[in-house]
């Protein structure tokens, strides 16, 4: 049987389109890969795939979680690993796809991730809420000295894994997970273009009403991942009325083209036996690329 096949790349690339193409005709199940698709409510600005589309493949590990539920990389590990297993062990190939770096080394690296423990979590949580995010930066300073500066100390969410864990990811060591990574790779400019078309789409299909129910339900909540996540923060402020409707959307095209940043960067660093795909091949060329190298 194939390795298991990873279409990675930057948000806009095109992976979701391809990695169905694959799905249907080399008799695949499709794994998500994106660390926002596995929110419950949150479609539009996730880029979700549609129903249609989830109907003609099967699709696993979307819509897993509710915005305020924890959902961590280890958890992502265990439930892809096992989706993993269960597509292969019914002849299937199993397709990753999505451009969350963290998710694909959780499965590329043999991370050693510890056991979670919610009453420190539950306590850490509560903490900034009450006192903010400069007294979890106190308490990693003063408690882990060597790792503080390892994390990036703005993230609420990583400051309180590492207070609650006491550990940062740093040692990668390659999985024996038998993984074929492609990475569809784009001109910035390019992809600047496909990114603000997307948004402009994601406008029309009703993105603000989305990011309006998100605000009313969790807005309070604006420290949970979730909420952080890019095409959510950027409207809250106009939903309260500082900011207009232009200078959100402009906020947001510029946070997913700095994400779109990040994600190159990261895989260029990250792994080491990618194969790059030039976005501009059409679908036939970029097939005919991976069958090639996919074995």
């Amino acid at each position: 049987m194939r390795d298991n096949l990873v279409i990675f790349g930057p948000t806009a690339s095109g992976k979701s389109s391809l990695a169905l193409e694959l799905a249907k005709r080399y008799d695949g199940e499709l794994i998500n890969m994106d660390s926002m698709q596995v929110y419950q409510t949150m479609d539009i600005a996730t880029a979700k795939p549609s129903r249609e589309e989830m109907a003609q493949v099967p699709h696993h590990l979307f819509d897993l979680v509710l915005p305020h539920e924890d959902f961590s990389s280890q958890d992502y590990k265990r439930m892809a690993l096992r989706a993993i297993s269960d597509i292969r062990s019914r002849g299937k190939n199993p397709i990753l796809v999505g451009g969350t770096g963290l998710y694909l080394s959780s499965l590329y690296y043999d991370y050693d991730f510890r056991n979670k423990d919610d009453e420190k979590r539950n306590y850490y949580n509560s903490l900034l809420k009450e006192e903010g995010i400069e007294r979890l930066q106190e308490l990693a300073r003063e408690g882990f000295p060597e790792l503080v500066d390892k994390v990036d100390i703005n993230n609420p969410h990583r400051l309180i894994r590492l207070l609650e864990t006491g550990q940062v990811l740093e040692e990668k060591t390659r999985s024996s997970l038998p993984l074929k990574v492609f990475y569809l790779d784009w001109e910035r400019e390019l992809l600047n273009g496909r990114i603000e078309r997307r948004i402009g789409a994601m406008i029309e299909a009703g993105l603000l009403e989305e990011v309006e129910y998100i605000f009313t339900h969790y807005g309070k909540m604006e420290y949970l991942p979730s909420i952080r996540g890019i095409g959510y923060k950027e409207y809250f402020s106009y939903l309260k009325g500082t900011r207009s409707l232009e200078e959100a959307k402009e906020r947001h095209l510029i946070s997913t083209r700095q994400y779109a940043k990040r994600q190159r960067t990261w895989a260029r660093n990250q792994y080491s036996d990618l194969v790059y795909i030039d976005g501009r091949l059409d679908l036939e060329e970029k097939i005919k690329l991976i069958e090639e190298n996919w074995r």
